[in-house]
């Protein structure tokens, strides 16, 4: 299958289908009459806030995603039944599992050096053909790649959905047709979404929030009148969960937890609630039912037993740790939830102001959209599209979990629909993360280096079983003292790094080296020389050894050469393309200056320019 480059949380065509530049939804009935005079008037202060007059009808269009690196919430905000859609940043299908022998999707036996170099010497053998062997067929090129060198697709898995809250406010009597000023927003300046609107004279609001310090995601629900708050909360788990929901009324807590049928990963979610007035029961010991209150926050937080440690990638239950974050974070007021929040998101949002001259006019965010493409290009847009990309990457991505996958941290269905919502190392995780810290958010950068650095070892396997260089002890060397690691096109979170599919995307072997480059840039932009130290330079060391020793000299070129090659998604398996040949001069470049950096390895700094001189990344063929 042609898989083009995509890129979940920074590609611009994407950031600005969420903010609505897509043709309009059909309107739920009552909430789609709402006009712009319901929203109040637009200023510096809130020009960068995203605002719409009807709930949610299309997750991929409509949604106000908000997260923190961990727990994904989207709100859909209707009146009278509220969905929030929860996503798990750790839950997943594939990787170990019982009756699975999963080995990174790995080669069982790992292709030998007179195989591979059998294959160098028909590739570059011009007699018959341009690319030395016909790229299709039996015995050519794309066929004796897939066969020498694949792995297989078993255990790759998927991003797995975790489900929904919903909150039934029937018992309010209020109803989607009969409210009137409704309006959805987000706020980039704070990360706080609202939904409001009247109904039959009071003022209804709701107030989410995704706390990084707290690991909770915070919901307050508020009326404009005491005792107007009844609604019933139940949870709901996606396909492919074999789950259980409790509901505690003593303890206002409502449990799903289960297991992925895929893996039996255990997950978890906990939601707890917090009332003021009323009362709160529970008549089927899964549900939980407020009524009469005038106030109720909710708290609740997900999480697995996924570990990210080689092979098994499993840690404990997540069960007590979920408990404490949720009954912490209960314990604090919402005031204190939500100051804890604005601290901690601001003082990496308010670092860079971006202003282009733009003026935002008075309309909902979706109408704006419509209009840019439709040709009035409004500045406020692109001010509007550049922070909601810095927004996306603190919402997705923070230090202690996994890095944005392909779709960021947010899904609501199959991940089938997404290519499997994981990490494609041929140009898009690397994209996810290259504007991290040109907009001065390096710190979202630091689950990228510590995913990449846990990469080091099934990679080394992949190393092996797909390119013959070998680490003997590939599991116990420390980092830095291998000969190698690879990781090609598709990853999961449990070491796949193996590579699967077709030629023109699966093949990618200067995908670890691809990403070192971002691994480097931290270092770059930050200054840390002490993670140059202990964590960039290493893998460039180990990477550099791998090509010291996968290089081949090809007669016919008159230099080294990456073979087999191929350009990602374009020709066919080659000898030397120019995408491997740049990718590897330029590992070999962060190599050498980090040497000098740190004063290391002279000695083996005068082999690594040998070898980058003698690549001659670009050549210009005789047709131009």
């Amino acid at each position: 299958m042609k898989r083009p480059p995509v890129s979940f949380a920074l590609t611009l065509g994407l950031v600005l289908a969420m903010l609505g530049a897509v043709p309009a939804a059909a309107e739920p009935s009552g909430t789609g009459s709402a006009t712009a005079s319901a929203a109040p008037a637009a200023s510096a202060a809130d020009s960068l806030r995203m605002w719409y007059t009807k709930p949610v009808a299309n997750w991929e269009n409509d949604a106000l995603v908000q997260g923190n690196g961990s727990t994904g919430l989207m709100a859909y905000g209707a009146p009278s039944r509220e969905r929030l859609h929860v996503n798990e940043k750790t839950l997943w299908r594939g990787g170990p599992a019982a009756g699975r022998d999963y080995i990174g999707g790995n080669r069982s036996s790992a292709v030998t050096p007179e195989q591979l170099e059998n294959y160098r010497k028909a590739l570059d053998d011009k007699s018959r053909y341009v690319f030395g062997l016909p790229a299709t067929g039996p015995g050519g090129a794309n066929e004796q790649l897939t066969s020498l060198m694949f792995g297989n697709t078993g255990g790759m898995g998927q991003y797995q959905d975790f489900g929904d809250v919903y909150l039934d406010l029937g018992a309010t009597g209020v109803t989607d047709a009969g409210v009137k000023n409704y309006v959805r927003d987000l706020d980039l300046n704070t990360a706080i979404s609202t939904v409001s609107y009247q109904a039959d004279g009071v003022r209804y609001q709701r107030e989410y929030l995704v706390s990084y310090p707290d690991q909770v995601a915070v919901v307050k629900l508020s009326a404009s009148e005491p005792g107007k708050l009844s609604f019933t909360a139940s949870t709901a788990a996606a396909a492919g969960l074999t789950t259980t929901a409790t509901a505690d009324a003593a303890a206002k807590r409502i449990t799903l937890a289960g297991t992925v049928n895929d893996n039996q990963m255990r997950t978890e979610l906990q939601l707890k609630l917090v009332n003021s007035g009323g009362s709160v029961s529970s008549t089927d010991g899964k549900t939980l039912s407020v009524a009469g209150a005038d106030e109720v926050t909710l708290v609740y937080s997900t999480g697995t037993d996924y570990r990210n440690a080689y092979p098994a990638y499993r840690g404990e239950n997540p069960h007590a740790a979920i408990t404490q974050r949720v009954d912490a974070a209960a314990a604090r007021s919402y005031s204190e939830l939500r100051q804890r929040h604005l601290a901690d998101y601001q003082n990496l949002f308010s670092r860079v102001r971006f202003d282009v001259g733009g003026q935002t006019p008075d309309i909902p965010t979706d109408q704006l959209m419509r209009n840019y493409r439709a040709g009035q290009y409004d500045l406020a847009v692109d001010e509007l599209a550049y922070q909601f990309g810095r927004y996306l990457s603190i919402a997705g991505s923070r230090a202690g979990n996994l890095p944005t996958n392909l779709n960021g941290l947010w899904m609501v269905g199959d991940a089938g629909k997404y290519w499997g919502a994981d990490y494609h190392f041929n140009v898009n995780v690397q994209m996810n993360y290259w504007p991290a810290l040109t907009t001065n958010l390096a710190e979202t950068q630091v689950p990228f280096n510590s995913y990449v650095q846990s990469l080091v070892v099934p990679g080394r396997l992949t190393a092996d079983r797909s390119a013959a260089v070998a680490t003997p002890d590939f599991a116990g060397t420390p980092i830095g003292s291998g000969n190698g690691f690879l990781i090609n096109t598709q990853v999961n979170p449990f070491g796949h790094t193996a590579p699967i599919g077709s030629q023109e995307y699966g093949w990618n072997i200067g995908g670890s080296s691809w990403a070192l480059q971002n691994v480097y840039d931290y270092y770059l932009f930050t200054g840390d020389k002490e993670f140059l130290r202990s964590t960039a330079y290493p893998m460039l060391k180990e990477m550099a050894t791998f090509w010291n020793t996968y290089l081949w000299w090809s007669d016919y070129q008159q230099r080294l050469t990456v073979a087999p090659g191929v350009s990602a998604e374009q020709g066919p398996t080659a000898v030397g393309t120019t995408y491997d040949q740049s990718l590897v001069w330029e590992l070999y470049r962060m190599a050498i200056d980090a040497s000098k950096t740190l004063g290391m390895d002279a000695d083996q700094r005068a082999v690594w320019e040998s070898k980058q001189n003698q690549l001659k990344p670009i050549m210009i063929g005789v047709q131009g």
